[in-house]
């Protein structure tokens, strides 16, 4: 079976839902649209965790920081 649609999935604009949460943990709602929940460490969002097993769980870095990849 061939495809000749093509899928765009639109990103969310992380930096808009994330700007309050520097350098915390947040667990995401499913489509990753808002925070459900946020914390300075992951285990205070276990109990989060539990209840919503699909929340994405990430650590929103420092803004001041600066990432790049390592290159040998």
């Amino acid at each position: 079976m061939i495809m000749d649609k093509k899928t765009t999935v639109k990103n969310p604009d992380f930096s808009k839902i994330l700007k309050r949460y520097e350098d915390q943990w947040v667990a995401l709602s499913e489509k990753k649209d808002r925070v459900i929940s946020s914390g300075k460490t992951l285990k205070e969002l276990g109990a989060t965790i539990k209840l919503n097993p699909s929340a994405v769980v990430m650590k929103v870095p420092s803004f001041e920081a600066t990432l790049s990849p390592f290159n040998r």
